[in-house]
C-alpha cells in the first residue's frame, strides 16, 4: 500500500510543459476565447459580468465579416451605443445582446427569425432583405423606425402596437392586416396590394403619411 501511495504521488508530481488545471483553465480560457474574439473584431471598451457576458460602453460594428453565428462563447448583455450587423450571413442571433441603447441593425443577412434578438432597442430597429417569415423575436421596445422591408412576412404578428417612427414593411406578401400596429408616428413605407390598401390600412391605423413604393 505504501509503495502504490509514493507511486501515485510520483505522478501527480511529473508535471510537463502540456499539463494544466482543468478547472482554472476552463475559466482562463472562455475570458481569453473571448476576448481573443473581440480583439479580432476590434471591439474594444468592455467589460465581462461574473458569467462572462459582455457590457459595452460604445458601439459595435461588425459589418461585411462574412460572419455567420457568434461563437458558442460570446454573449453581449448591454450596449450602451449601437450594434450593427448588416451586410453578412447570420442565421442566428444567438449571442447577440438583451437591451441596446442605439439601434440595433441585422438588415442584409440569411435571417430566418429574430429569436434571441434584443428586448429593448432605444434607436432604430432594422432587420430589412433576409427571410423572415415571421417577427416573432422582434423587440417590444423601440424607440424609433423599424425597418423589415425585402422579407417573406405574410402578417405583422408580433410588432409592437406603437411605431415610434417610420415603418418600412414594402416588399413582403402581407395577407391580413390583423396585427398591425394601431399607431404609427412617422410614415409607412408599403408596396400595395388587395390588402395592403390606403382604405383599409387607414381604417387599422393611425399614422403621419403612406408612400407606396
Amino acid at each position: 500500500m505504501k509503495l502504490v501511495k509514493e507511486i501515485l504521488y510520483e505522478n501527480t508530481m511529473n508535471f510537463t510543459e502540456k499539463d494544466t488545471d482543468p478547472i482554472k483553465d476552463m475559466r482562463i480560457g472562455i475570458k481569453n476565447n473571448i476576448e481573443k474574439w473581440l480583439k479580432e473584431f476590434e471591439i474594444l471598451d468592455y467589460k465581462l459580468t461574473k458569467k462572462y457576458q459582455i457590457n459595452m460602453y460604445n458601439s459595435v460594428f461588425i459589418e461585411n465579416k462574412n460572419l455567420e453565428e457568434f461563437p458558442s462563447y460570446i454573449k453581449f448583455n448591454n450596449i450602451l451605443g449601437g450594434f450593427h450587423l448588416k451586410h453578412n450571413h447570420l442565421y442566428s442571433l444567438k449571442g447577440c445582446p438583451y437591451s441596446v441603447s442605439g439601434s440595433f441593425i441585422v438588415s442584409f443577412n440569411n435571417l430566418y427569425s429574430l429569436k434571441f434578438g434584443p428586448t429593448t432597442v432605444k434607436e432604430s430597429y432594422g432587420a430589412s432583405h433576409n427571410h423572415l417569415e415571421s417577427l416573432e423575436g422582434i423587440a417590444q421596445i423601440i424607440g424609433e423606425s423599424i425597418y423589415i422591408n425585402n422579407n417573406n412576412l405574410k402578417s405583422l404578428e408580433f410588432i409592437p402596437s406603437i411605431i415610434y417612427g417610420d415603418l418600412y414593411i414594402q416588399e413582403n406578401p402581407i395577407q391580413t392586416l390583423k396585427y398591425f400596429p394601431k399607431e404609427i408616428y412617422g410614415d409607412l413605407y408599403y408596396t400595395p396590394s388587395k390588402v395592403l390598401t390606403k382604405e383599409y390600412i387607414l381604417k387599422k391605423c393611425n399614422l403621419k403619411n403612406l408612400i407606396e413604393i
